[in-house]
């Protein structure tokens, strides 16, 4: 199989596993949203402040410290497997010692039991990261997808089990600890590599080498993402904080969800063809160009029909996160692309350009955080988007520099996508307006509205832009028939 169709068929695979996965995760976040309470959400958040910065100390680049090197993998994968579960055993001792000094500093006694809880993941996240590196670097990702939607379901099912029965803010904790024996026990039965006893230290070295940007990157983004959190909760409280995550999750729902099953096909894909600039920058381009035919309109749609989505779908106490959430879901798509640029760099060999450009950011976003957390949490929303938004611009400015991408070469790439949006603005808004004069209720706008987007962004493709129409229906239908009968043999996002 050749790498086009590997990337074909892995995309494939993945985004038939996540949408099985999210259309659980979907039910399970509607249940959740209306059986808990804002208060419930913070309190996670705020433990998952400790959580994922103590997981950023453990992030040295493995993965990509073993997809990028092409030669002697099993000696760098076993380097890699040992230095994952000396570090990341140490932080879940961490994490143990630290609960109640984290519990005492925001006031908060119930956020001990649940770092602690959440710390036991760390070692299972040790076990399971090296055989997804080596099934992820080999382009095995149907085989990736049938465990994630395995353990997936799991979680899920037990998250709405919970939920339903009164576990209240635990229905967020223990379902992945749940999962988690699961996927350990399907990845290691799916990988061929198997750990020695023994260790070669000149290994280690290369991964540290190669990972060490990567690494001082991850801090920076865990920081660029997370420090409002800790200011909105340490100085608006836990309900402000439940209200600003769930409108920064949701409209990020799209890049940590959708995108990262492009983001997962493209550094392996880079990686393979780093030695060929023309053609990483050819295939580079056409993955910007499915991305954003496939995500901007969900990202215009979250922005067109928040006020009816959230009451509807999530029930009214989440009306305050409304605003929030459409400001952010801006910033959040320019970040979509931002995403996948990034991959490229780290495939050419320099994330060090992504280190220094986030170092910067994580700066400029503290500073416009201070500054709008006085308004509140709609405050910080906008501070945080206009900065983000601008940072990723400048971003995809060094990347497109960087392949040797005109500005004229970006314009076809996201043409179709950029027209059709703004006529899917166009349509819905119309329809809208149209509609609140027949005094609908809100659900049945809800539902108007979300056809109306679909069928005019989908219309406007076809008829203004036939070629990419039928180049990206042609990705899936033409994919799908040629593939049955290998997918009936296989058995079988």
């Amino acid at each position: 199989m050749s790498l086009e169709q590997k990337v074909k068929h892995g995309t494939l695979w993945i985004s038939a596993s996540q949408a099985l996965i999210k259309i659980f995760g979907l039910a399970a976040q509607v249940i959740l949203a209306r059986v808990l309470m804002p208060e419930d959400f913070g309190l996670v958040a705020i433990a998952l402040i400790f959580l994922q910065a103590l997981r950023q100390l453990g992030s040295l680049g493995f993965a990509a410290a073993v997809i990028h090197h092409q030669d002697d993998i099993d000696n760098y994968t076993n380097a890699a497997f040992w230095m994952s579960v000396v570090i990341f055993s140490g932080l879940m001792v961490i994490t143990w010692i630290i609960a109640p000094w984290a519990a005492a500093f925001y006031q908060i006694p119930e956020l001990k039991p649940i770092l602690m809880a959440l710390g036991i993941g760390f070692v299972f996240e040790a076990l399971c990261s090296i055989p997804d590196i080596r099934l992820t670097k080999e382009l095995r990702l149907k085989t990736i997808s049938m465990i994630e939607i395995s353990t997936g379901l799991v979680n899920k099912v037990v998250t709405i089990a919970m939920a339903l029965t009164g576990f209240g803010v635990w229905s967020l904790i223990l379902p992945e600890l749940v999962a988690y024996p699961v996927k350990v026990f399907f990845f290691w039965k799916n990988c061929s590599f198997r750990p020695k006893w023994e260790l070669d230290f000149a290994h280690c070295r290369s991964i540290f080498h190669f990972g060490k940007h990567i690494f001082g990157t991850n801090i920076l983004r865990y920081l660029n993402t997370n420090v409002d959190y800790m200011i909105v909760g340490k100085i608006l409280g836990a309900v402000a904080l439940g209200y600003y995550t769930f409108a920064y999750n949701l409209a990020n729902w799209i890049v940590t969800e959708f995108i990262f099953i492009i983001i997962v096909v493209a550094f392996p894909t880079f990686a393979k063809i780093q030695d060929d600039p023309e053609r990483l920058k050819e295939v580079f381009l056409k993955i910007i160009k499915a991305q954003s035919l496939l995500s901007w309109p969900m990202f215009i749609g979250i922005i067109l029909t928040a006020n009816e989505l959230l009451p509807v779908v999530y029930s009214a106490k989440w009306i305050p996160s409304i605003i929030p959430l459409q400001v952010l879901t801006i910033a959040a798509l320019i970040r979509s692309m931002a995403s996948i640029g990034a991959q490229a760099l780290k495939a050419l060999g320099r994330p060090d350009k992504e280190f220094k450009f986030n170092l910067i950011l994580v700066v400029a976003i503290v500073i416009a955080i201070f500054i709008g957390v006085r308004y509140g949490i709609l405050g910080t929303a906008i501070a945080v988007a206009v900065t983000t938004a601008i940072g990723n611009l400048i971003f995809l400015m060094i990347v497109f520099a960087d392949l040797r991408i005109t500005p004229s070469e970006v314009y076809q790439t996201i043409r179709a996508s950029f027209w059709n949006s703004l006529l899917m603005v166009a349509g819905v808004l119309t329809t809208r307006f149209w509609l609140t004069g027949l005094g609908l209720k809100l659900y049945q706008i809800l539902i108007v509205c979300i056809i109306t987007g679909v069928v005019v962004f989908a219309a406007g493709l076809y008829i203004f832009f036939g070629r990419e129409f039928n180049w990206i229906w042609g990705m899936f239908s033409r994919k799908l028939r040629k593939e049955k009968p290998a997918a009936g043999v296989a058995g079988v996002k």
